[in-house]
């Protein structure tokens, strides 16, 4: 699977969660070695928090996620 701008995952809530819920990610900005995401609790929200991560460490975020249809 390939990461583009504008995915939304769902996370696994035994890989990443907040109080046990899922999490929505949206990715936000790509870029070679970062990917700048949203954080949120509901997929059509724009509450949320923005943060950074390595690609490598933003795909063991989306182990076992979903990629949600757009």
């Amino acid at each position: 699977m390939k990461l583009a701008q504008g995915q939304i995952w769902e996370t696994a809530p035994e890989v990443h969660s907040y109080e046990g819920k899922t999490l929505y990610l949206r990715i936000v900005d790509l870029d070679r070695k970062t990917v700048r995401y949203k954080e949120m609790l509901t997929k059509n929200t724009k509450n949320g928090y923005h943060k950074e991560a390595t690609k490598k460490v933003f795909c063991g975020l989306i182990k076992h996620a979903r990629l949600t249809p757009e």
